[in-house]
């Protein structure tokens, strides 16, 4: 994943590569789904691709992968926006590997600065399933404090400037399995390694940002209508 803010708006590119190593595997990585909120930002297919037997080949506008848009909800509501793409591709086998990179583009709402509202960066580092690379790239503006909780030890990291705009983090992790997490954990609690980077060291400069937007006392009008109803 590699993150980066322009124009008040937060834009995060985002590369997968999954090999198959069983037909079981490749027959249920034939559907990948990603979801994201249309009220908040935008989501583009950048790359589409498949390795086999050391050759790429292309997927764009092929029957090999369908491509499709569907809503959470049955009716459209401002109270309901979130999509999902759906991408099939039949036909896969043991030694594939799906290549798909998309673009993540906040909306530029209620930005008061470079980073804007959007101003934090958060990339799992380590998964459910073997990983040989797992990586975030996070393009921090000059002039913008960065906070971020320790990472463990075995995460590489490396810091250097990006020439007239800022500075540049890498984060790396390589080739571990992730141990078993532990049962009934609650969900908020992280058991795989996280990169967390944020602008903020607590909650008072969003919610100083936000505080003329939400006018003391009434009822909620519209808005507490649309949620009764």
């Amino acid at each position: 994943m590699q993150f980066t803010w322009e124009g008040g708006s937060r834009q995060i590119w985002e590369r997968q590569l999954i090999e198959m190593a069983t037909d079981g595997a490749a027959t249920e990585a034939g559907t990948q789904i990603f979801d994201y909120n249309s009220a908040l930002e935008d989501f583009t297919l950048t790359g589409a691709s498949l390795w086999r037997d050391g050759e790429e080949i292309e997927l764009w506008d092929t029957p090999q992968m369908a491509v499709e848009l569907f809503s959470a909800s049955y009716e459209a509501s401002p109270l309901n926006p979130q999509y999902f793409v759906m991408m099939t591709f039949p036909r896969l086998r043991a030694g594939d590997s799906p290549d798909l990179s998309f673009l993540r583009r906040s909306h530029p709402d209620l930005s008061d600065s470079e980073c804007g509202p959007d101003q934090e960066a958060v990339a799992p580092l380590k998964f459910d399933n073997r990983v040989t690379l797992a990586r975030a790239v996070v393009n921090w503006p000059t002039g913008k404090e960065i906070f971020a909780p320790a990472l463990p030890d075995e995460v590489t990291q490396a810091t250097g400037p990006v020439a007239g705009w800022g500075t540049r983090h890498d984060y790396q992790l390589f080739d571990l399995i992730t141990p078993a997490g532990e049962e009934l954990a609650p969900s908020w609690v992280d058991q795989r390694t996280v990169l967390r980077v944020s602008g903020d060291r607590d909650w008072g400069r969003i919610a100083t940002i936000l505080a003329g937007h939400y006018a003391a006392g009434g009822d909620g009008g519209e808005t507490r209508r649309d949620l009764d109803q």
